[in-house]
């Protein structure tokens, strides 16, 4: 028997009555890759905050499964949620960004349709992304020994914060000539709030406007210019060493 200190995800509706059966590609990563045998010993979360030591058996079908040994209660997640938003730039810097900031404890992530975009999305490379997007959180949490997946907001223009502004007590938003840092008088610990950045470009003038009717803060991220994967990083690490969570 040996313990492999590599996470392993499966959904709650794959545990049951203590047995994980593992989805396709995990079951691969077990077998084929790590080449695991029956009576090793692995880590499994399942993205709603459980995470189990499981030790791999043999299933009725002849597959590898898991068997739960005991429930850690693993105390790694951050006790403010931060949202963070991302406007759709290219495919691969958004990726970047989404692997760190998921890692660093996002609590949910919302990528938006800007004024200024770059490149042509369409709803399908929109619904193809998505599903990417779905498939590299699941690889950070687990890089990360994270048993929350973070939630993903449909993606929509940026007026849609309308449709869930009251989920936030507080929206903040990078910009040149923000405020220097965050404060006590509008970010209190334990609460949700929702950080966005904008496109390369920056916001366009009436999404600032939009912005600043729904009382959303500017917030410096000091005197360089950032790429936008960049930016959505430093917001995060700023608001999370405010919060004491880094």
């Amino acid at each position: 028997m040996k313990f492999v200190d590599t996470y392993f995800y499966a959904p709650p509706s794959n545990i049951e009555d203590e047995t994980i059966t593992f989805p396709s590609q995990e079951l691969q990563h077990i077998s084929r890759v790590l080449r695991l045998k029956k009576g090793d010993v692995v880590i499994v979360v399942d993205g709603e905050g459980h995470t189990y030591e499981a030790e791999i058996v043999v299933s009725r079908k002849g597959e590898l499964a898991g068997h739960v040994i005991r429930e850690l209660g693993l105390k790694n997640e951050t006790k403010t949620n931060f949202y963070l938003g991302l406007p759709l730039i290219k495919p691969s810097h958004l990726e970047i960004a989404i692997d760190m900031v998921v890692q660093l404890g996002a609590k949910g992530l919302w990528i938006f349709k800007p004024d200024r975009v770059a490149t042509e999305w369409d709803a399908q490379r929109i619904a193809n992304f998505t599903e990417r997007v779905k498939r590299l959180m699941i690889s950070s949490m687990k890089q990360s020994k994270r048993a929350y997946l973070p939630e993903l907001i449909p993606t929509g223009k940026l007026d849609d914060i309308l449709k869930f502004r009251s989920r936030f007590k507080g929206i903040f938003y990078g910009h040149p000539f923000g405020i220097p840092a965050f404060a006590t008088d509008f970010l209190t610990l334990n609460e949700s709030y929702l950080l966005l950045v904008g496109p390369e470009g920056d916001f366009s003038h009436r999404e600032l406007e939009f912005l600043e009717d729904v009382r959303a803060l500017p917030i410096s991220l000091g005197p360089r210019r950032l790429r936008t994967e960049t930016a959505i990083v430093a917001l995060f690490l700023k608001a999370l060493a405010f919060a004491k969570e880094v």
